[in-house]
């Protein structure tokens, strides 16, 4: 496990702060929690419908074809 020091504004530890205790968990626990969500969020896959799939498909190759 890693240690990491931060400096926060006043007004944002207290905000996270506040939504630990909603969660009744701790400080760090949320924000490892906040952070795991953030990062995975970039990961996410969505499923396309068809038409912006073929569209897309069309782009590539044009793009492919210049």
């Amino acid at each position: 496990m890693s240690r990491l020091t931060v400096r926060l504004p006043e007004t944002l530890h207290q905000q996270l702060v506040r939504l630990a205790e909603s969660e009744g968990v701790s400080l760090n626990q949320y924000i490892v929690y906040a952070l795991t969500r953030q990062v995975t969020s970039a990961y996410t896959v969505e499923t396309l419908d068809e038409t912006t799939s073929d569209r897309q498909k069309e782009s590539l190759i044009l793009y492919y074809r210049i």
